[in-house]
Protein backbone atom coordinates (compact mmCIF):
# COMPACT_ATOMS: atom_id res chain seq x y z
CA UNK A 1 0.00 0.00 0.00
CA UNK A 2 2.65 1.84 1.29
CA UNK A 3 4.95 1.49 -2.42
CA UNK A 4 1.72 1.67 -4.36
CA UNK A 5 1.11 5.19 -3.35
CA UNK A 6 4.21 6.58 -2.98
CA UNK A 7 4.75 5.91 -7.04
CA UNK A 8 1.45 7.48 -7.11
CA UNK A 9 2.77 10.60 -5.63
CA UNK A 10 5.77 10.56 -7.88
CA UNK A 11 3.93 10.04 -11.05
CA UNK A 12 1.17 12.92 -10.31
CA UNK A 13 4.60 14.93 -9.35
CA UNK A 14 6.14 13.97 -12.39
CA UNK A 15 3.18 14.42 -14.51
CA UNK A 16 2.34 17.74 -12.55
CA UNK A 17 5.89 19.15 -13.60
CA UNK A 18 5.74 18.30 -17.22
CA UNK A 19 1.89 19.29 -17.99
CA UNK A 20 1.51 22.35 -20.19
CA UNK A 21 -1.60 22.83 -21.28
CA UNK A 22 -2.50 23.22 -25.22
CA UNK A 23 -5.14 24.13 -27.37
CA UNK A 24 -7.78 21.93 -28.77
CA UNK A 25 -8.41 24.09 -32.36
CA UNK A 26 -6.98 27.14 -33.78
CA UNK A 27 -8.13 30.23 -35.77
CA UNK A 28 -10.05 29.36 -39.40
CA UNK A 29 -7.58 32.21 -41.07
CA UNK A 30 -10.15 32.23 -43.77
CA UNK A 31 -12.94 33.16 -41.99
CA UNK A 32 -11.38 36.27 -40.61
CA UNK A 33 -13.02 39.72 -40.92
CA UNK A 34 -12.62 43.12 -39.10
CA UNK A 35 -15.32 44.44 -38.03
CA UNK A 36 -16.43 47.73 -40.22
CA UNK A 37 -18.28 50.05 -37.02
CA UNK A 38 -16.04 51.27 -34.56
CA UNK A 39 -17.95 51.27 -31.15
CA UNK A 40 -16.85 54.77 -29.68
CA UNK A 41 -15.05 57.58 -31.95
CA UNK A 42 -12.48 56.59 -34.87
CA UNK A 43 -9.53 57.75 -35.11
CA UNK A 44 -5.75 56.48 -35.16
CA UNK A 45 -5.51 53.02 -35.15
CA UNK A 46 -3.68 50.82 -32.35
CA UNK A 47 -3.86 46.83 -33.37
CA UNK A 48 -3.22 43.40 -31.70
CA UNK A 49 -3.59 40.02 -33.33
CA UNK A 50 -3.80 36.95 -30.97
CA UNK A 51 -1.50 34.39 -32.05
CA UNK A 52 -3.19 30.91 -34.04
CA UNK A 53 -4.25 29.53 -31.26
CA UNK A 54 -5.49 32.13 -28.86
CA UNK A 55 -8.78 33.98 -28.74
CA UNK A 56 -9.56 37.24 -26.67
CA UNK A 57 -11.27 37.11 -23.32
CA UNK A 58 -10.04 40.43 -20.69
CA UNK A 59 -9.12 43.98 -21.66
CA UNK A 60 -7.45 46.22 -18.70
CA UNK A 61 -7.94 49.63 -19.32
CA UNK A 62 -5.84 52.47 -17.54
CA UNK A 63 -6.51 55.99 -16.50
CA UNK A 64 -4.40 58.71 -16.06
CA UNK A 65 -5.28 62.03 -15.14
CA UNK A 66 -9.06 61.55 -17.03
CA UNK A 67 -7.38 59.87 -20.05
CA UNK A 68 -7.60 56.60 -21.14
CA UNK A 69 -3.98 56.13 -22.43
CA UNK A 70 -3.45 52.08 -21.99
CA UNK A 71 -4.70 49.13 -23.05
CA UNK A 72 -3.88 45.78 -21.84
CA UNK A 73 -5.60 42.48 -23.82
CA UNK A 74 -5.23 38.87 -22.68
CA UNK A 75 -5.83 35.71 -24.27
CA UNK A 76 -7.00 32.36 -23.85
CA UNK A 77 -5.69 29.70 -25.38
CA UNK A 78 -8.75 27.78 -27.66
CA UNK A 79 -9.88 25.18 -25.96
CA UNK A 80 -13.43 23.87 -24.44
CA UNK A 81 -11.45 23.21 -21.03
CA UNK A 82 -9.21 26.53 -21.21
CA UNK A 83 -7.07 28.75 -18.77
CA UNK A 84 -6.36 32.01 -19.23
CA UNK A 85 -2.49 31.92 -21.41
CA UNK A 86 -2.17 35.54 -19.95
CA UNK A 87 -1.56 39.10 -21.72
CA UNK A 88 -1.41 39.46 -25.16
CA UNK A 89 0.05 43.37 -25.56
CA UNK A 90 -0.63 46.02 -24.25
CA UNK A 91 -1.46 49.45 -26.20
CA UNK A 92 -0.45 52.37 -25.29
CA UNK A 93 -1.95 55.76 -27.19
CA UNK A 94 0.74 58.08 -25.11
CA UNK A 95 3.17 57.87 -21.90
CA UNK A 96 1.98 58.21 -19.02
CA UNK A 97 2.34 61.85 -17.33
CA UNK A 98 2.48 63.42 -13.24
CA UNK A 99 -1.13 62.90 -11.58
CA UNK A 100 -3.73 60.64 -10.71
CA UNK A 101 -4.61 57.09 -12.72
CA UNK A 102 -6.96 54.26 -12.17
CA UNK A 103 -7.48 50.82 -13.76
CA UNK A 104 -10.70 49.02 -15.14
CA UNK A 105 -11.34 45.82 -15.82
CA UNK A 106 -13.71 43.84 -18.19
CA UNK A 107 -13.00 39.96 -18.29
CA UNK A 108 -15.72 36.98 -19.75
CA UNK A 109 -13.30 34.67 -17.81
CA UNK A 110 -10.67 31.81 -18.68
CA UNK A 111 -12.95 29.76 -20.24
CA UNK A 112 -14.96 32.23 -22.60
CA UNK A 113 -14.38 33.95 -25.71
CA UNK A 114 -15.11 37.78 -26.43
CA UNK A 115 -17.91 37.81 -28.73
CA UNK A 116 -19.03 41.66 -28.78
CA UNK A 117 -17.83 44.89 -27.24
CA UNK A 118 -19.27 48.02 -26.42
CA UNK A 119 -17.70 51.16 -25.79
CA UNK A 120 -19.30 54.65 -23.72
CA UNK A 121 -17.44 57.99 -24.77
CA UNK A 122 -17.13 61.05 -23.26
CA UNK A 123 -15.02 64.15 -25.01
CA UNK A 124 -13.55 61.18 -27.55
CA UNK A 125 -12.58 59.34 -24.71
CA UNK A 126 -13.55 55.85 -23.41
CA UNK A 127 -15.40 55.91 -20.16
CA UNK A 128 -17.24 52.48 -20.26
CA UNK A 129 -17.19 49.48 -22.01
CA UNK A 130 -18.83 46.32 -22.19
CA UNK A 131 -17.67 42.62 -23.28
CA UNK A 132 -19.69 39.46 -23.93
CA UNK A 133 -18.46 36.22 -24.06
CA UNK A 134 -19.10 32.62 -25.13
CA UNK A 135 -17.56 29.79 -24.34
CA UNK A 136 -16.62 26.85 -26.95
CA UNK A 137 -18.14 23.43 -27.19
CA UNK A 138 -16.05 20.45 -27.78
CA UNK A 139 -16.52 20.06 -31.23
CA UNK A 140 -15.59 24.07 -31.67
CA UNK A 141 -19.06 25.32 -31.73
CA UNK A 142 -20.16 28.18 -29.36
CA UNK A 143 -22.13 27.48 -26.44
CA UNK A 144 -25.41 29.61 -26.64
CA UNK A 145 -24.93 30.67 -22.80
CA UNK A 146 -23.57 34.20 -22.86
CA UNK A 147 -21.54 36.07 -20.51
CA UNK A 148 -21.36 39.62 -19.71
CA UNK A 149 -18.77 41.97 -18.08
CA UNK A 150 -19.00 45.63 -17.93
CA UNK A 151 -17.72 48.68 -16.13
CA UNK A 152 -19.02 52.73 -16.34
CA UNK A 153 -17.26 55.80 -15.18
CA UNK A 154 -19.92 58.62 -13.73
CA UNK A 155 -18.53 60.68 -16.61
CA UNK A 156 -19.75 58.03 -19.10
CA UNK A 157 -23.70 60.04 -19.06
CA UNK A 158 -25.32 56.97 -20.91
CA UNK A 159 -23.33 57.96 -24.29
CA UNK A 160 -22.93 54.35 -25.45
CA UNK A 161 -22.04 53.65 -28.99
CA UNK A 162 -22.96 51.01 -31.33
CA UNK A 163 -22.25 47.04 -30.33
CA UNK A 164 -19.84 45.64 -32.30
CA UNK A 165 -20.56 41.54 -32.30
CA UNK A 166 -18.67 38.76 -34.26
CA UNK A 167 -22.05 37.10 -34.87
CA UNK A 168 -21.77 33.34 -36.82
CA UNK A 169 -20.27 31.78 -34.49
CA UNK A 170 -17.18 33.44 -34.76
CA UNK A 171 -14.77 34.90 -31.37
CA UNK A 172 -12.73 38.11 -31.16
CA UNK A 173 -9.11 37.16 -32.45
CA UNK A 174 -7.81 40.68 -32.47
CA UNK A 175 -8.58 44.47 -31.61
CA UNK A 176 -8.41 47.50 -32.76
CA UNK A 177 -8.23 50.56 -30.57
CA UNK A 178 -8.79 54.21 -31.70
CA UNK A 179 -7.45 57.14 -30.62
CA UNK A 180 -9.61 60.45 -32.01
CA UNK A 181 -7.14 62.41 -30.51
CA UNK A 182 -3.88 60.04 -29.28
CA UNK A 183 -2.58 62.59 -26.76
CA UNK A 184 -6.04 62.03 -24.62
CA UNK A 185 -6.59 58.81 -24.91
CA UNK A 186 -8.45 55.95 -26.83
CA UNK A 187 -11.41 56.78 -28.33
CA UNK A 188 -13.09 53.36 -29.42
CA UNK A 189 -12.82 49.97 -30.38
CA UNK A 190 -13.81 47.24 -32.92
CA UNK A 191 -12.90 43.34 -32.85
CA UNK A 192 -11.56 41.04 -35.89
CA UNK A 193 -13.65 38.01 -35.68
CA UNK A 194 -13.15 34.30 -36.78
CA UNK A 195 -14.33 30.99 -36.60
CA UNK A 196 -11.91 27.82 -34.87
CA UNK A 197 -11.60 24.80 -35.87
CA UNK A 198 -9.36 21.41 -34.29
CA UNK A 199 -6.09 21.65 -34.92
Amino acid sequence: MRTSSGLALVALALGSAAWVPTADFKQDSATHVWKGTVSGVAGTVFEYLAPYDRGLHKLVVWENVDDPYKISVYKNLLSSTTTSSGIGTTLESREVKLGSSSVETVDVGDSHYITAVQVCTNNNKIKGVRIWGRSLKNDGALNVAEIKSEYELPNCNGNWGAKVSCGDEKIATGIRAHAKEPWNGFSGLTLRCGKVIPK
